[in-house]
């Protein structure tokens, strides 16, 4: 058996911040499983903080908001704020799915600890992008924000 995991696209830059209009950013990681069981993978991490002003996650899946503090995710294409994502790509063999909390488009989400992806069964390899999301108000302080996401995927068995 195998389960294999590789961030192929690690650094999501989302350039200058503006409380007129939503910044998105992408990742990409894959997952290989081959142990005739399944995966789930997980994200864990703050939102984008500076000094101790952190951009509020958005703890109910929701659409974009300009002006309004939000961070959020998603595992799918979007097509607003602005065109952005991809839908995940499971090549030849791969039976990789994104959960329904993070597989909606143009909705995005974010709580530390929650699955964002699995396979129910041995899989290929699935190659998912992550669809980041920032909004900030006028009163949100000037700064370079900073985020770390880890991710963790387990074999189910």
């Amino acid at each position: 058996p195998a389960l294999s995991f590789a961030v192929t696209s690690p650094n999501a830059s989302f350039g200058k911040l503006s409380p007129s209009q939503a910044s998105t950013a992408t990742s990409t990681f894959t997952v290989s499983n081959y142990t005739s069981y399944g995966y789930i993978v997980q994200v864990y991490g703050k939102p984008p903080t500076y000094n101790d002003k952190s951009i509020a996650p958005m703890d109910i899946s929701g659409t974009s908001q300009p002006g309004i503090e939000q961070f959020g995710i998603n595992l799918v294409a979007n097509t607003s704020p602005v065109s952005f994502g991809a839908n995940p790509d499971n090549g030849q063999f791969g039976f990789g799915s994104v959960t329904d909390d993070y597989n909606v488009a143009n909705k995005f989400r974010y709580i530390s600890g929650e699955t964002i992806a699995k396979a129910e069964k041995s899989s290929g390899e699935t190659k998912y992008t992550i669809s980041y999301l920032v909004n900030v108000s006028g009163l949100t302080p000037g700064g370079t924000y900073l985020s770390n996401q880890t991710l963790v995927v387990t074999g189910t068995y």
